[in-house]
């Protein structure tokens, strides 16, 4: 990708002199050394880099790629922060129910009435067929087989007669 492949460090010429300044001694002393040692390494030296992420957030490289990958990857982004919101939230409200805080918080609030409830489904607001119990099949004495039930839906449901007339 454009902008990953530029190159952030520096390289040194020669690593025999680069390897004297660093350490304070001669280049002759080096030499008598195992030149082939030093010399089969290339000394590079690394500057602060950015992860990958950084340059991936970075607007100028956003600009330059595909629509759909920059949607995508910016929703993953706020998705991303928003879960940790969310989580935080959740945490400071749990703790705020195990201090019996959260009780004091809501008081005076109006209370949903479990009465509500449909006893039928259970706000499910599905129920399964009474004609075919929710096999989807009814038998056809007349033809002798059996048929599709014409009154319940592919999961052998029906909508609940209670609260969803």
């Amino acid at each position: 990708m454009e902008g990953l492949d530029d190159l952030d460090f520096r390289m040194v010429q020669s690593p025999v002199d680069d390897f004297a300044t660093n350490f304070k001694c001669n280049a002759h002393e080096i030499q008598e050394l195992d030149i082939e040692f030093v010399k089969s390494y290339e000394i590079v030296e690394d500057s602060d880099t950015k992860p990958l992420w950084k340059h991936l957030s970075e607007e100028s490289l956003l600009v330059k790629m595909d629509p759909n990958v920059v949607l995508s990857y910016r929703k993953t982004l706020s998705s991303e922060r928003f879960e940790h919101q969310e989580w935080k939230q959740l945490e400071e409200i749990k703790q705020l129910h195990e201090t019996g805080e959260l009780v004091k918080l809501l008081e005076g609030f109006p209370v949903m009435n479990d009465g509500f409830t449909c006893e039928s489904c259970g706000e499910a607001r599905f129920v399964p067929c009474p004609g075919c119990n929710g096999s989807q099949k009814l038998f056809e004495e007349e033809e002798g087989k059996s048929i599709r039930c014409p009154h319940c839906n592919e999961n052998g449901l029906v909508r609940c007669p209670n609260c969803c007339p």
